[in-house]
């Protein structure tokens, strides 16, 4: 085989804004379990009201309230840190919801993840985007 047919049949490279990015087209596109999957399995969310929800079926309850909201994320401009097999991600997130009366509504974030390689994947371990 040579090297070219070698790097084809190769997975990509992941990088840790990929994961932000899957992340963010899963929300986006109602894709619930993709949005989960994005967590590591001791992952831990941020809610509005400054809860930190540990675990993947903790978070997913979360991440339902969301999508069934219609929640649309922007990522506006990011910048990364990495040592080693962690990264800290800081983003400014614009999200886009109804507020309870149905009437459009815009929150701008600047939103802290921390992401970490998990067998060959990044993963969100924490994501603080309301803090």
């Amino acid at each position: 085989m040579t090297v070219e047919a070698a790097l084809e049949k190769a997975p990509p490279i992941d990088l840790p804004e990929r994961v932000v990015a899957r992340f963010v087209a899963a929300v986006n596109e109602g894709r619930l379990r993709d949005a989960t999957g994005c967590f590591s399995r001791k992952g831990c969310l941020v809610t509005p009201d400054s809860t930190a929800v540990h675990g993947r079926d903790e978070i997913q309850r979360i991440l339902a309230q969301l999508i069934a909201r219609g929640v649309r994320i922007e990522v506006e401009l990011s910048t990364e840190l990495r040592a080693g097999d962690v990264a800290l991600s800081r983003q400014r997130w614009r999200v886009y919801s109804d507020d309870a009366d149905g009437s459009p509504y815009i929150q701008e974030l600047t939103a802290s993840l921390i992401l970490q390689l998990v067998e060959g994947r990044w993963k969100v371990v924490i994501a603080a985007p309301w803090s």
